[in-house]
């Protein structure tokens, strides 16, 4: 069996997407550096292994922050959410990083939904559980309610799902 070295990209990708998925999920954030480090990694595997597919790289990047800008202008997403998203697009190219998105909407609706469910009751029980007397804003369950969702693994389930069930568009 011959190793295909153009998949590297999406490996290293996908291993980018865990390690940040996990520092969302224990931090509820993510550094620029991570982030960056991702492009220029981006950069560097496309230089060296397919530079022939350099201006799809850029139009992925362009796709992928696009995709995101309006959701993040209206507030539903994070500022690292949409660099991620245009690092993404820099992976996967255009066509792919147009999959990994609508993919990624709906693993975040289902994510979201599943979240509401499962922690409706909790943030119930937290309020039974408050003090009254506190006066801090943790400890108002309708703040509790709004507390940022880790992201970056809903991001991960889609562009995974984009990798295993590829969508052709004629773009």
């Amino acid at each position: 069996m011959e190793l295909d070295i153009t998949k590297l990209p999406l490996f290293v990708l996908v291993l980018w997407l865990g390690y940040m998925a996990l520092v969302d999920i224990k931090h509820h954030a993510v550094s620029n550096t991570v982030i960056f480090t991702g492009l220029i990694i981006s950069v560097l595997l496309h230089l060296m292994l397919m530079p022939e597919n350099l201006l799809n790289m850029l139009l992925g990047m362009t796709a992928g922050f696009g995709l995101l800008l309006i959701p993040f202008l209206m507030g539903h997403m994070g500022g690292a959410d949409l660099k991620i998203f245009a690092v993404i697009g820099s992976y996967l190219g255009v066509n792919a990083t147009l999959s990994a998105f609508i993919f990624t909407l709906i693993a975040g609706a289902v994510f979201v939904l599943a979240y509401k469910l499962l922690f409706k009751q909790h943030t119930v029980k937290m309020d039974l559980l408050q003090n009254s007397n506190s006066s801090t804003e943790t400890n108002n369950p309708a703040v509790i309610e709004k507390q940022a969702i880790p992201y970056v693994p809903v991001i991960m389930t889609g562009v995974i799902m984009s990798l295993l069930i590829p969508l052709r568009w004629s773009i």
